[in-house]
């Protein structure tokens, strides 16, 4: 008789499993979404690819905006901006020159 060896099933590691829940919340969004679209459009059959498609930019578009808003600029890259643009702002060096005679 041979020995098997069993070998566990890769589990989902913690950041797989959230993306998975933000999957599929996206894709809720979406289908609520498109759903609001097919009711706005008079509930006509046939439209329901291009109803999702829209949706779905919709619901990206609106993830994205919102994203940017609740990420700001990080502090050491704000001081650097605003070196840099304090340097555009100060006129360049003068250099000297001395005549020879």
């Amino acid at each position: 008789m041979t020995a098997q060896t069993m070998t566990p099933e890769p589990q989902p590691s913690a950041g797989a499993s959230s993306q998975i829940l933000n999957d599929e919340m996206v894709r809720e969004q979406i289908a609520k979404k498109a759903y609001e679209l097919w009711e706005q459009g008079g509930r006509i059959h046939g439209h329901d690819v291009e109803d999702w498609m829209k949706a779905a930019q919709l619901v990206l578009d609106e993830s994205a905006t919102q994203k940017s808003r609740e990420s700001p600029i990080p502090k050491s890259y704000q001081a650097q901006r605003t070196r840099i643009q304090s340097d555009r702002k100060r006129p360049a060096a003068i250099v000297e020159t001395t005549a020879t005679t």
